[in-house]
């Protein structure tokens, strides 16, 4: 088979043993590359899985990682490819985020492949392919519409040009292509073509609508990507491809603020057929329309990107749930907590907040655990503990502790006129907290009286 990553279609892949089938079962690097890998190196603080092409195993699909139940997830389709002859770029295909996902079991994982690059003649647009994580799939993106149809790209009742977000039109009065999704991903449509000049419009993105083709000569531009760092680096998904253009610039593959643009730009036709660009790889990104095409001048459009699956989850332990605060004193207080639900890593220690800024370690791992070196008389209302793996710390326990330290007095003895001896020393009497006062144990003495016990007043009244 073709890696779906290489835009030529030139690269033959086989199983790590040479033959020509898809049956591998080992993990060791092969020609299948790159295999997934538990990465967590790349975002610190993660353990990421990215899936560059489809999953396949005997067992139906990638065994979850059972470290974790919770993972971050983003599906991307395949984008759209351009059409020729001023035709209109790619749609991106459709996309889907999700901060938190359930996932056990087993989980069939297709990544779907980009729209293949028309090489040559006036040839409409190839849709992208959907992509799909366990039962959830998003829809690829819509191909870029060609000249000579004119708003009929439509084979067996569908229109091509419709996908995750739509393909731009080429020049003349057809339609652009629809936002055509699976549920709640995101995708945006294409932008229409112009007729004098000819131009293509834009291919939608995840992020905005592509661009239609208008009188001041500008071809459509790809609608905007969205920008998501789950491997660690902010990469730009699911944009449009830029529309063709005749005589006239090519629109711009669309792109996110502050990032490379990752769809195709579309070409322009002066004379001499010039290709139009790819989407980039693993990005949903729709390819570029091309400005011309034929079968003497082969201005190949842009190949729509393939599409991508990630999968995240945190190394960092979930939050620990105080139970209770206890035996409270003056500058200490014992606290019973239960330990986190998920713990990635093993838990190395535990730390107490009284702000949620500022962390001190408690001295062991098991419940319950002394506080020490609070202020008497305080209350604290935002007492917070939380696990830690290693460099990872984890979520503070959600909902606040509040408890008041007892108020602490200082004790001291008065030797009254003693003509000998010396006085105890002082004492601190905790509110609450019976004290017994000290015995005459400094021998104290005075002529003419005796000892009789302490009293608040000199003359014992």
């Amino acid at each position: 088979h073709y890696d779906f990553n290489d835009n030529t279609q030139t690269t033959v892949l086989r199983d790590q043993t040479g033959a020509n089938d898809l049956s591998y079962t080992s993990a060791a690097i092969s020609d299948l590359k790159p295999l997934v890998v538990k990465d967590t190196t790349s975002r610190p603080g993660y353990a990421v899985y990215e899936f560059k092409r489809s999953y396949l195993t005997a067992t139906g699909g990638w065994t979850v990682d059972t470290d974790s139940s919770t993972y971050e997830s983003l599906l991307v389709a395949g984008g759209g490819s351009g059409a020729t002859r001023h035709g209109g770029g790619g749609g991106a295909g459709e996309l889907l985020y999700s901060a938190t996902r359930s996932l056990t079991g087993t989980q069939a994982i297709v990544v779907g492949m980009g729209g293949l690059q028309p090489l040559s003649g006036m040839v409409p647009g190839v849709r992208g392919q959907s992509s799909k994580l366990g039962s959830t799939s998003v829809n690829g993106g819509g191909a870029g519409g060609r000249w000579d149809v004119n708003g009929t790209d439509i084979i067996d009742g569908v229109d091509l040009k419709d996908g995750g977000s739509g393909g731009g039109e080429a020049h003349g009065t057809g339609s652009a292509g629809a936002s055509v999704k699976t549920g709640s991903g995101v995708g945006n449509p294409g932008g229409t073509g112009h007729t004098s000049p000819y131009l293509g419009g834009g291919g939608g993105g995840a992020g905005s609508a592509g661009t239609n083709g208008d009188s001041a000569q500008a071809s459509g531009s790809g609608g905007s990507g969205l920008a998501y760092s789950l491997t660690g680096t902010a990469i730009c998904y699911a944009a449009g491809g830029g529309g063709g253009g005749y005589n006239t610039p090519g629109g711009a593959g669309g792109g996110c603020d502050g990032l490379a643009a990752t769809g195709g730009a579309g070409s322009t036709y002066n004379g001499t057929a010039y290709p139009a660009s790819s989407a980039a790889v693993n990005t949903g990104s729709g390819g570029g329309g091309s400005g011309e095409g034929s079968a003497s001048t082969a201005g190949y459009a842009g190949a729509g990107g393939s599409g991508v699956v990630i999968l995240a989850y945190s190394l960092a332990p979930s939050a620990p749930t105080i139970t209770s605060v206890s035996s409270i004193t003056a500058t200490t207080a014992s606290v019973a907590f239960t330990a986190p639900a998920s713990a990635p890593e093993t838990v190395t220690k535990y730390q107490w907040s009284i702000d949620g800024t500022n962390w001190t370690d408690f001295s062991g791992t098991t419940s319950p655990q002394t506080v020490s070196g609070l202020t008497q008389n305080t209350a604290y209302s935002n007492f917070k503990i939380r696990a830690v793996s290693g460099s990872y710390a984890g979520t503070a326990s959600e909902a606040a502790t509040s408890f008041t330290t007892l108020a602490a007095y200082s004790i001291t003895y008065n030797a009254n006129s003693a003509t000998g001896g010396t006085v105890p020393s002082s004492q601190t009497k905790t509110g609450g907290v019976d004290l017994t006062l000290a015995t005459n144990s400094g021998s104290l003495v005075r002529t003419g009286y005796s000892f009789a016990g302490w009293n608040t007043q000199a003359d014992g009244l």
